[in-house]
């Protein structure tokens, strides 16, 4: 926690925005606290489908408790991104810590905060550094049954973690979340097939029994489910199309406009 401390809180306050996206977040953000709607993300007159709505609600959540009320302050916007970051940290010793020992996890915590990508996405407005916590305390739980449950029964505390992380991922940044703990279940069965000592049937059964899908899934499920049929029923289920094409061409159109509407954005704010 301290060395997060030192590491993301300098500079936090005073930076003004550096990244392009950040100004869209923050600006669509604000928005949502002007008007008073927060199922819909718009950026000035258009909408903005690219991302689900879980950081927007983050930041507004944010600027809201800290009080600014001309919510114009960017430093504001980027304490989710902070808090992302820390998490992310903190579950990474803790799986370090399974996997280990306290000084090995605290090594792998120490290397992940001190990583440059993380330290510039700690004090960006973006989606990154909360979708990382989302993906590590998935792993979290899933490192922790994998490895000490194979056998018996694992307490169902470790799948209501793994199945409340993958909802919040999903509602940061769609299916990526859940494609990397399929991935990681993938890899295991595949090294247990190649593995004459541990039956891969067996070890995979037993780890999804352990992850309770009967109730798993539907508690992903009901984190989602709200926002996704508000967002439907206010754009008359026009924002699933529209948000996969949206997410297609904004990178180019956005490359296109150039470091002119880069600074352009960073004016604005």
């Amino acid at each position: 926690m301290l060395l997060c401390a030192i590491l993301y809180l300098p500079g936090l306050t005073t930076i003004p925005p550096i990244d392009r996206d950040e100004a869209y977040f923050a600006q669509s953000t604000r928005q949502m606290l002007e008007t008073g709607d927060f199922v819909r993300p718009r950026f000035q007159n258009n909408d903005r489908y690219r991302k689900p709505i879980g950081i927007y609600w983050l930041q507004a959540a944010a600027v809201a408790a800290l009080g600014q009320r001309d919510f114009r302050t960017i430093w504001a916007y980027r304490i989710p991104s902070v808090v992302g970051a820390t998490l992310a940290v903190l579950t990474t010793y803790s799986i370090g810590k399974a996997l280990f020992d306290s000084q090995t996890a605290l090594l792998a915590g120490a290397i992940l905060a001190s990583s440059t990508l993380l330290m510039v996405q700690a004090l960006l407005a973006k989606t990154d550094a909360m979708l990382l916590a989302c993906i590590v305390a998935a792993q979290w739980p899933l490192s922790v049954v994998y490895l000490r449950h194979e056998t018996e029964r694992a307490p169902a505390r470790y799948a209501a973690l793994f199945w409340t992380a993958q909802g919040l991922g999903i509602l940061i940044k769609g299916p990526v979340a859940p494609l990397v703990s399929l991935l990681t279940v993938a890899a295991l069965a595949a090294m247990h097939w190649f593995d004459a000592t541990s039956p891969p049937r067996a070890v995979l059964r037993n780890l999804l029994r352990n992850l309770r899908l009967p109730w798993g899934i539907p508690l992903a499920i009901i984190i989602v489910a709200p926002w996704t049929i508000a967002i439907g029923i206010s754009t008359n289920w026009s924002f699933f199309g529209q948000a996969g094409y949206q997410s297609a061409v904004a990178s180019s159109n956005e490359r296109r406009n150039g470091f002119t509407g880069d600074v352009g954005l960073r004016y604005a704010w």
